[in-house]
């Protein structure tokens, strides 16, 4: 590989349409903290049914790993 040419890596976490629920993304999330979420750069949560208190303790869980390459994050059709 060339040195001039600089390769981006992305860590996708896709939970798109997984029909998740307050309970069930609770339940899931520990693990996503652990394996996923310190190196996640796009984070896909659209199409669930998790409310505004499972997103702020999404939020408080990103800040807990210190995510610092977060580039996006969507949660929509919540």
């Amino acid at each position: 590989m060339r040195s001039d040419v600089k390769k981006s890596i992305e860590h996708v976490v896709d939970m798109a349409y997984y029909y998740l629920n307050n309970e069930s993304f609770l339940q899931i999330l520990p693990i996503l903290q652990i394996e996923h979420f310190l190196k996640a750069t796009h984070i896909n949560l659209a199409g669930n049914e998790i409310d505004d208190d499972s997103v702020l303790d999404l939020c408080d869980n990103l800040m807990q790993v210190h995510n610092n390459s977060l580039q996006e994050l969507n949660i929509s059709e919540t």
